[in-house]
């Protein structure tokens, strides 16, 4: 009689860890997908603030001309300020003009305005991801000593780093 009662207990202890244990993994189970969610949740919201600071920084006044206009000295000026290094939350910042010579030719007080790629800001990390916008990149000319503004299609990338 006795052990049989020692039986019973012992197997009410194992059926108790059995379910202890499922519990347990259920649990590890829930974790592992609401992590992976969360942290797509993360990358979507750190691509849309990137996606808004290009909309915006159109309209800054370190790069502006007018509406949805970059100004294309003051982007010459702005490449690689120190000032800026903490200000805009993003690792990189650039500037592509859409037509011209199918060479990529980054822009420097050497060669401007035959060249195509602003660098405005780098972080110099490797894991980045990187979205565009559309904008119009002038800069001022002159023809007969009239002054005017010479406005092209070009692209601004902002990248994020992917975590």
């Amino acid at each position: 009689m006795r052990k049989i009662a020692q039986f019973k207990i012992q197997e009410m202890s194992f059926v108790l860890v059995a379910i202890v244990l499922f519990f347990v993994i259920s649990g590890l189970f829930f974790l592992a997908i609401y992590y992976r969610n969360l942290k797509n949740k993360v990358t979507n919201l750190e691509e849309e603030q990137a996606v808004l600071i290009a909309q915006r920084l159109a309209n800054y006044p370190e790069f502006s001309c007018g509406s949805l206009c970059l100004d294309a000295d003051k982007l010459i000026v702005m490449q690689n300020r120190k000032a800026y290094r903490n200000f805009w939350p993003v690792e990189t910042i650039e500037v592509r003009k859409i037509y011209g010579s199918g060479k990529l030719v980054e822009c420097k007080q050497e060669n401007y305005p035959d060249c195509n790629i602003f660098k405005i800001f780098d972080s110099g990390k490797e894991n980045i991801r990187k979205v565009s916008s559309f904008v119009s990149l002038c800069r001022k000319e002159e023809v007969n000593d009239l002054p005017y503004d010479k406005c092209e299609i070009a692209k601004i990338l902002i990248g994020y780093e992917i975590r």
